[in-house]
């Protein structure tokens, strides 16, 4: 409350400090009343973003449970120049107890995917003015199929061919360049593997995706297998002919999942 203050002070022209407090629950409120406030008469909308949102539920909602939901609902539905963009893995009937479906039934969901094929390219062979590294449509394909257009993926194995090109003093990028980047992905950044394995897939998902890479049947004979498959296939970590998507996922897989300690 108190960043997102100083930040609106600034963008609003106004000098006023909320009254925060231990209380999260007067605190937000403190802080509806100032936003009530102060955008009435704007001609325009503020939108306020609560980044990776699942943080907000598990560190604040949990605690304070109900009443901070039934809040923001409320000040959603009684004003139109606030909006809250809840950005982050998971959907809203994904975080339960409290169920936020069960307050936000007007909310709109926009999926992000990753980036097109089209993208993919720009970022590997232009990712800025003056770019030197030069890449054959060949090199460009391998390094788009080995991420599929995962953002992090693709800017973590681009950014370790930079750094082999520049120590190697080679501006043509060779496809054992991209091989070697390639070994090297993992120890740069394994995070979006990672929390994809603890925190996104629970045990029914896991044991799809041990299903997928024994290349084993899928079980679907019960509810909780058939919400899985569709949960990874929804979220685009497999795709709908059950194929794991993302070839540097499934490299991390086979190679690291069994190092993750699952709580």
């Amino acid at each position: 409350v108190q960043n997102i203050n100083q930040e609106l002070n600034s963008i609003l022209g106004v000098d006023e400090t909320i009254e925060t407090n231990s209380d999260i629950l007067e605190s937000w409120i403190a802080f509806e009343s100032y936003l009530t406030k102060h955008t009435k008469k704007l001609n325009y909308k503020i939108i306020i973003a609560f980044d990776e949102y699942e943080a907000f539920h598990k560190h604040i909602v949990k605690k304070d449970g109900e009443d901070i939901l039934e809040s923001m609902r409320s000040f959603i539905q009684s004003q139109n120049q606030v909006i809250f963009l809840f950005a982050g893995m998971l959907r809203l009937s994904d975080l339960i107890v409290p169920n936020w479906d069960e307050y936000f039934p007007q909310a709109q969901r926009l999926k992000v995917d990753y980036l097109s094929q089209d993208e993919s390219y720009e970022l590997i062979t232009n990712p800025v003015e003056d770019f030197n590294l030069v890449y054959t449509d060949e090199v460009t394909d391998e390094v788009y199929r080995l991420t599929m257009g995962h953002p992090q993926l693709l800017q973590t194995i681009c950014s370790i061919i930079v750094t082999i090109a520049n120590e190697t003093n080679q501006k043509n990028v060779a496809h054992e360049m991209v091989a070697k980047a390639k070994e090297q992905v993992f120890e740069v950044n394994e995070m979006p593997m990672t929390i994809f394995w603890r925190e996104f897939c629970e045990d029914s998902e896991r044991e799809v995706m041990e299903s997928i890479l024994a290349n084993r049947e899928i079980s679907q004979e019960t509810q909780e297998q058939k919400r899985a498959l569709a949960r990874l296939v929804d979220y685009g970590f497999i795709s709908k002919d059950f194929k794991i998507r993302v070839p540097l996922f499934e490299k991390w897989l086979i190679e690291r999942r069994d190092l993750i300690k699952i709580i």
